[in-house]
């Protein structure tokens, strides 16, 4: 980010939140959002065990110094779909409705580059994320090299196999 030797002017709550602490969990209907003023946190779910995979955390994102997360939940109004935690001793400022984050970056213009940034990411992240999944799932369903048709109409006529190389 560019704007890393800024300092927040704020008259909303922070707190300070030890190592490995929850912020907020996956299915949580809470719009907070949260602007990291120092530490990290890091954003992921659980993945369930399968065959294919052990399970456990997959880390979606990791957040640094002056990165703002948990904003999704405040426009799309639903359950957070990531969980939150820190990843070492961290301060936040906690930011209750669209006032109070515009009011912040009212104070802070810079933030507002940051929360482009953000946007840009995710959504870049999203393209990634949903790219794979279609190569990987285009992969199951590979089509055979081999298409039979039907010359004719009748239940008599003739099938012919093509063969594509």
């Amino acid at each position: 980010m560019l704007f890393y030797r800024q300092k927040v002017k704020t008259k909303l709550p922070i707190i300070e939140v030890e190592a490995d602490m929850m912020i907020f969990e996956k299915g949580e209907s809470d719009e907070t959002i949260y602007l990291l003023i120092e530490g990290s946190v890091k954003i992921y779910v659980d993945r369930p065990e399968t065959a294919e995979n052990k399970g456990g955390e997959q880390v979606m994102a990791t957040i640094k110094n002056f990165q703002i997360f948990g904003d999704n939940e405040i426009y799309s109004h639903k359950p957070r779909s990531f969980s939150a935690k820190t990843t070492e001793k961290s301060k936040l400022v906690m930011i209750k409705t669209q006032s109070e984050l515009e009011l912040l970056v009212n104070e802070n213009r810079w933030l507002s580059g940051g929360l482009m940034e953000n946007m840009s990411e995710q959504l870049v992240q999203t393209n990634t994320t949903l790219t794979s999944k279609r190569v990987s799932e285009a992969k199951v369903n590979e089509p055979k090299n081999e298409l039979n048709l039907d010359v004719g109409g009748n239940k008599d006529d003739e099938t012919r196999t093509i063969v594509r190389k």
